[in-house]
């Protein structure tokens, strides 16, 4: 099959080309055995060919074009490989600036990213080279809630399987206003769960003057405000992520509030006090 659908991307005819890239989709998503099923695209020889879609005018073509792409590297490492040599970083950044009001398609620029976050620091490193890890972030704060589940899980899997420097550059990229427009979907728990791991292990990465600056930015961008409210979220995952950044890194924060609050308190008691005696004299 994969035979026949190499011969068809090579035709002329647009709606043909179409055509096999859907049916490319389908044969890269499932089976009972996919890692095999995408080792066996890959060495068919058909993926330049598709990577020649994603400069076509047609954004439907593109999406799935790289809806087999982000497939393709949802396997192992040499996979993943493979997608990045075919030259798919270096045109992600023009594809994501002339696409960007087809959600689709920057959804799936962002799918495609997030799965090669998941691969080697060297994959990670070429996403970081190639200007990539800027757009996630914009993107994270600007996007729809489909962009920014994808641009979350990224993010996430930068943390987790990336160098100290790879995440000190996405602290260099100010990340707080975009995970804060993410800790507003109060209803999507799992890119909220995503946001707060990042913003946990952002903050157990730095340390000093750049802990200090992140903590100041979380509190400026309303995060700190959002973990607050976490607190009472329905999801139990979330509830003790947020207590945990909050207890480790606001504490004595957020006990100068409450002592500032009661202090408040105690000043308007004694004012109207004052104010009864003032009107007892009279």
């Amino acid at each position: 099959m994969v035979r026949s659908l190499f011969q068809l991307l090579q035709f002329q005819d647009h709606e043909v080309c179409k055509f096999a890239i859907v049916a490319l989709v389908h044969v890269t998503y499932k089976s009972d055995n996919i890692i095999a099923q995408r080792k066996l695209v890959h060495d068919s020889g058909i993926l330049p060919l598709v990577f020649k879609l994603l400069d076509d005018d047609d954004d439907e073509l593109v999406e799935d074009a790289l809806t087999v792409l982000l497939n393709i590297a949802a396997g192992d490492d040499a996979l993943m490989q493979s997608v990045i040599d075919l030259g798919t970083l270096r045109v992600l950044p023009e594809i994501m600036e002339n696409k960007a009001n087809y959600p689709w398609v920057i959804k799936n620029c962002c799918w495609l990213i997030k799965n090669l976050m998941a691969g080697t620091k060297d994959h990670i490193q070429e996403i970081i080279s190639n200007g990539l890890l800027p757009k996630i972030v914009k993107i994270m704060q600007t996007g729809d809630s489909g962009c920014q589940k994808q641009c979350c899980w990224a993010l996430h899997n930068l943390l987790h399987k990336g160098t100290k420097t790879q995440i000190l550059a996405l602290v260099d990229q100010k990340p707080m206003p975009a995970l804060s427009a993410v800790l507003t979907h109060t209803d999507l728990n799992e890119c909220i769960d995503n946001a707060l791991d990042v913003i946990n292990e952002l903050l157990s990465t730095v340390n000093g003057k750049k802990l200090t600056t992140l903590k100041h930015e979380m509190k400026t961008t309303g995060v700190h405000g959002h973990l607050k409210k976490l607190r009472e979220n329905t999801n139990e995952e979330v509830r003790n992520l947020a207590n945990k950044i909050l207890s480790e890194y606001f504490a004595e924060n957020d006990e100068e509030e409450t002592n500032e609050k009661l202090r408040g308190k105690e000043d308007d008691k004694a004012k109207k006090m004052v104010q009864k005696r003032k009107r007892a004299c009279q």
